[in-house]
């Protein structure tokens, strides 16, 4: 490929990425130029549109959704070919402040909340322990969560948004919600606590080294010095057994056999 067939596309991708902030290329008649231009953005446009239509919705009706999208296509190098994982380069751009004023202070979080289904519903679960099972005591038996889920923290009430509530304070305690892909392959939400979003970080971080499920609500109990043991152990059994059916958790393994008895 010839230097000046390099320059002459670098230029000519230059300008469909922002006519307007970019000389045209020349000798490329404008109604050929044009055509390419809006293909380019509205292949754009619409994934990020479908990807993220609850945020689409509330900057359309502010008509400044399309201004967003054009400063992310003409600002932004892709790091990826791949379609669905400029949804998360949108959710960096936006992260690290990259966008002009005017837009929601919450536009970041919300559209991380939203990439996460998409995340979620792509994420890879082939690796999944199969000796588990759904059925004993959880609390003599290691728990197991599903590999496919997240604990999610915001600062904004993000799953009220909408063009219909556009205009919000943030929250005076921040939002956990914990999002997880069920055995029908649905991506689904809960609001959790805090003491349920430890319990769950507890329990993601044992994976190499499975604990029962009494091993994990005493742990727990001794971060929760207000609240007699007793009582976590009794909330935090119904808790995990509630995971189980649900899908949070996805089965149980055995105690290992250096299990202390202390534990029980």
């Amino acid at each position: 490929m010839s230097r000046n067939f390099q320059q002459i596309q670098h230029k000519v991708a230059s300008y469909l990425r922002d006519p307007t902030g970019r000389p045209s290329p020349g000798n490329i008649e404008a109604r050929r130029l044009k055509v390419y231009e809006d293909l380019f953005y509205n292949n754009m446009e619409g994934f990020l549109r479908g990807g993220f239509p609850v945020l689409h919705g509330i900057l359309d009706a502010a008509g400044t959704w399309h201004p967003l999208v054009r400063q992310f296509f003409s600002s932004h190098p892709c790091e990826t070919p791949y379609f669905t994982e400029i949804s998360g380069e949108f959710v960096g751009w936006l992260q690290a402040g990259s966008a002009s004023a005017g837009y929601p202070p919450y536009a970041a979080e919300l559209a991380h909340y939203e990439w996460m289904e998409l995340v979620l519903a792509l994420e890879d679960a082939s690796s999944t322990t199969a000796e588990l099972s759904t059925t004993g005591d959880i609390m003599t038996q290691c728990p197991v969560l599903n590999p496919v889920s997240r604990v999610l923290r915001y600062q904004w009430p993000v799953t009220t948004l909408g063009p219909e509530n556009p205009d919000v304070d943030p929250l005076q305690e921040p939002l956990h919600l914990l999002m997880y892909r069920d055995a029908e392959n649905s991506v689904r939400f809960m609001s959790i606590n805090l003491p349920t979003a430890e319990l769950l970080s507890q329990l993601s971080l044992s994976a190499s080294h499975p604990e029962t499920g009494r091993a994990h609500l005493k742990r727990l109990a001794e971060k929760m010095p207000g609240i007699a043991p007793e009582q976590v152990l009794a909330f935090g059994q119904s808790l995990l057994e509630d995971f189980i059916r649900r899908g949070v958790l996805i089965g149980l393994l055995p105690a290992p056999a250096e299990y202390s008895p202390s534990l029980h």
